[in-house]
């Protein structure tokens, strides 16, 4: 069986996040001039120009007698994504079982003038039709990243529906060599399935279980330059700061990545530096080793993102190395003419992580004081890993896919097991499904509980209003979770 590349280790990497339905950015200047938009070790090398062009001096600029003008050049779509999701927890009846409704609409306006020049801009509407509809909402806690990736919120205020800014930029080319991003945009680095220790430009962790990424973009300048000869690409980033210290000069951050093709592996190496955050480097890389594609990254950096936590609102910023890492592998078999199944398993070391899972109601507390991640599920503790098994389009279902998957956290002795089925009606519309088992010790990360004896040293600290909303909290946490279930429908245009 010939050695599958990266290429299909990557896009198997990406399939949590394959339901987005954005548009994709590989044919940035059209197809074969353009880099793709999320830097990736099957970047497609440009197109150099035709000496023609060189000697009449139509490269390295806008003008028109240069670029392919489009008849069309203004494309207008979008996604209407509405969920239903709920949980069942040990001990108590159905009618007490948790069920929420976040529910998102994107809509985008895509223009390219030329195959030289483009413009994006993607917003999002998101509503949870199972909150207070009086323009905004007090939730407390729900741990549902397990179970449809709506993330985690803290007894906070928030308005409902929220109108948030996804991406924003503009795209053109230098002379054919020189590849320009401007703007808020995705760039998503590392190889890995479920955990990306690598992935530096984004702010907070992807959810590993979750079909959709909510993730929105980040600002910042991007350049990419390839070297077609060798398949190498080079990227290079000035990042803005968006957090509450922004706009300063000072708070301007870059970020660099070289992608290597040596042999049958490829091989991505960057970092990234700026003001208010820990400098850290990463090397991912992925290889076919007989039937298998093998792949891995490795970050390194000092302290951690957020303070860490050793008692109730004690905390402390250490100055050590902290690294972590992804091994994995997966097999691909072909059991029919059309049809194949993937199977898969990644380990992750989460440096930043806890051994005991007896500190986790104090990382809450501590959340909900300071309103920094210091309670992120799937990120809790040092040792994680993780198994799949995709079965796409079976036999004469060729709109459906089944994927299931399974993550233990080794730390805690926990795990999560979930089985995602989607399928395709009427052209536009999608239909999924899933459920999703939680085992393992009680109080762990997949079997998180608080114990009412906890709740007096929990609330002892805050103010009385700060101590109402976090004791709704624990009330909603008082009992372990055993199965989450949800439904979706999908109408993309």
């Amino acid at each position: 069986m010939m050695i599958r590349p990266l290429a299909t280790a990557a896009l198997l990497a990406a399939l949590p996040a394959a339901g987005q339905d954005r548009p994709s950015d590989e044919d940035l200047f059209g197809g074969t001039a353009s880099p793709p938009a999320q830097s990736g070790p099957a970047a497609a090398a440009p197109q150099r120009p035709s000496d023609e062009q060189i000697l009449e001096g139509r490269v390295g600029g806008l003008s028109s007698s240069g670029p392919t003008v489009k008849e069309d050049p203004l494309k207008i779509g979008g996604l209407l994504y509405l969920r239903s999701q709920g949980q069942w927890q040990q001990g108590l009846p159905p009618s007490r079982w948790s069920l929420t409704a976040p529910s998102l609409v994107d809509g985008y306006m895509d223009v390219r003038p030329n195959d030289r020049v483009r413009g994006f801009l993607l917003a999002r509407l998101s509503y949870d039709l199972s909150a207070s509809t009086s323009g905004s909402s007090t939730t407390s806690l729900r741990l549902d990243d397990a179970s449809g990736g709506s993330g985690t919120f803290l007894g906070t205020s928030l308005q409902n529906p929220t109108l948030q800014l996804d991406q924003l930029w503009v795209a053109f080319d230098v002379a054919r060599t020189i590849f320009v991003t401007a703007g808020k945009q995705h760039v998503k680095w590392g190889v890995s399935r479920f955990w990306n220790p690598t992935d530096f430009l984004h702010p907070s962790a992807r959810d590993p279980l979750s079909p959709f990424d909510a993730r929105t973009g980040q600002t910042m300048l991007k350049l990419h330059v390839p070297w077609e000869k060798n398949g190498w690409n080079f990227y290079g980033m000035m990042l803005f700061d968006e957090s509450q210290q922004a706009g300063k000069l000072g708070r301007i951050g870059a970020a660099g990545r070289v992608e290597m093709v040596l042999g049958t592996a490829e091989i991505g190496i960057d970092g990234l530096v700026q003001r208010g955050r820990d400098a850290r480097l990463g090397i991912d890389f992925s290889a076919g080793i007989w039937d298998l594609d093998v792949y891995g990254e490795a970050a390194l950096r000092k302290g951690t993102d957020v303070p860490r936590v050793r008692g109730v609102y004690d905390t402390y910023s250490p100055d050590d190395f902290r690294p972590s890492g992804t091994l994995g592998a997966s097999w691909s078999y072909k059991y029919n003419d059309e049809d194949t199944f993937t199977l898969g398993a990644e380990y992750f070391y989460n440096g930043a992580g806890y051994s005991d899972s007896s500190i986790y109601p104090a990382l809450l507390a501590q959340q909900f004081v300071d309103r920094l991640g210091h309670f992120t599920p799937f990120y809790l503790g040092k040792h994680y890993g993780g198994a799949y098994l995709l079965l796409p389009k079976p036999g004469r279902w060729n709109d459906t896919t089944f994927t299931f998957s399974a993550i233990g956290n080794f730390s805690d002795q926990t795990m999560v097991a979930r089985l995602d089925y989607s399928v395709l009606l009427l052209t536009y519309l999608t239909f999924e499904a899933y459920v999703a088992g939680r085992f393992g010790q009680r109080g762990g990360e997949f079997r998180f509980s608080v114990p009412a004896s906890a709740y007096p040293q929990l609330l002892s600290a805050l103010p009385l209003q700060s101590q109402s909303l976090l004791a709704g909290t624990l009330q909603s946490l008082s009992a372990p979770p055993v199965i989450d279930f949800g439904i979706g429908l999908r109408v993309s245009l």
